[in-house]
C-alpha cells in the first residue's frame, strides 16, 4: 500500500535541474511531467486576491518553470492521461494544488508514496505509457528518492488569459504600479519592469534572444522577468516573442503619464 503524502513540500531540490540565476534573480527548479526539456511553463500554485495589496487582484505564483512532454500534455487534454509517477527526494507538487501547463490549469489530486512493485499495467496506461516496463525503466533512470503516485485532476482554462484581457480600473492600475515597484526593489540589478514593458511594446514578436540584449540582461533571466509580468496579466507569449496584453498597454500608458492622474 502507498503512503498518503499530506502537506507535501511545494518546492523540491529533487527532480532534475536547478538554475542558479544572478544575484537578485529567482533560482527556479526545473521539473518534468515528461522527461523532455523543451517546453518551459511557469508553475501556478494558487490564484487568489491578496488581502495585503489594496486595489489589485493577482495570482500568487511560485516561479517554477515546468516542462511537459507533448505526448503527456496531449493525453491530459484528451482525458486519457490521468495519473503520473515520479521518483523524487521531495515532492514537487502537493495534493490539492494546481499546476499551470500549456493546456491550462491542471488540478493535482491525491499523492502517495509507493513501491515500484505496486505499479500495475493499468496504472502505466493511465500515465500515458505503452507498458509498465517502459514506465519502470524511466523511473529507474533516477535511483535517488522515493516513487510518488500522482492523481491528475481536472483541467481548467489558463487564468492568465482572462486576467490579461480584463480592463483594469484606476484603483487596480495603481495597485499594479505598486507591484512593479516591488519587483524593481527586489532586483539587485536595478529597476527593470518599465524597461522590459517598453521594449516589448516597441518590438512585438521579436525573439527573446534579441530582446534581452536591448535591456542588458542575459536571455534566461530576461525570460524569467517576462514571466513575472505575464503572471500579472501584462504580457502574452506569441509563437515568436511577446506582445503586451490590453492590460499591459493600459498600465504602460499609466506609467508614461505618471502614477498620479492629471
Amino acid at each position: 500500500m502507498g503512503r498518503r503524502c499530506e502537506g507535501a513540500r511545494v518546492r523540491s531540490e529533487g527532480p532534475e535541474v536547478r538554475y542558479e540565476g544572478p544575484r537578485g534573480s529567482p533560482a527556479p527548479y526545473y521539473r518534468t511531467i515528461g522527461l523532455d526539456r523543451r517546453t518551459l511553463i511557469p508553475d501556478l500554485r494558487t490564484l487568489a486576491p491578496s488581502p495585503h495589496r489594496t486595489g489589485v487582484t493577482h495570482p500568487r505564483y511560485i516561479w517554477t518553470p515546468v516542462i511537459i512532454r507533448r505526448h503527456f500534455l496531449d493525453g491530459i487534454q484528451k482525458g486519457t492521461v490521468t495519473l503520473a509517477f515520479r521518483r523524487w527526494r521531495r515532492p514537487s507538487v502537493k495534493s490539492g494544488g494546481t499546476l499551470l501547463t500549456a493546456a491550462g490549469l491542471l488540478h493535482i489530486g491525491d499523492i502517495e508514496i509507493i513501491s515500484v512493485e505496486d505499479i500495475s499495467n493499468a496504472d502505466a496506461k493511465r500515465a500515458g505509457y505503452d507498458s509498465r516496463a517502459s514506465l519502470v525503466e524511466e523511473l529507474n533512470e533516477r535511483r535517488e528518492g522515493e516513487v510518488f503516485r500522482i492523481e491528475l485532476g481536472r483541467l481548467e482554462p489558463d487564468p492568465r488569459i482572462a486576467l490579461r484581457e480584463r480592463r483594469a480600473d484606476k484603483t487596480e492600475l495603481q495597485g499594479l504600479v505598486g507591484r512593479l515597484e516591488k519587483l524593481d526593489a527586489r532586483s539587485e540589478e536595478g529597476p527593470w519592469t518599465r524597461r522590459v514593458l517598453e521594449i516589448i511594446d516597441a518590438h512585438p514578436a521579436v525573439r527573446a534572444g534579441d530582446l534581452c540584449g536591448m535591456v542588458g540582461q542575459e536571455k534566461l533571466p530576461f525570460k524569467l522577468n517576462v514571466r513575472k509580468l505575464k503572471m500579472l496579466g501584462l504580457t502574452e507569449s506569441l509563437e515568436v516573442g511577446y506582445r503586451l496584453s490590453p492590460r499591459g498597454v493600459a498600465l504602460l500608458d499609466r506609467l508614461r503619464r505618471g502614477v498620479q492622474d492629471e
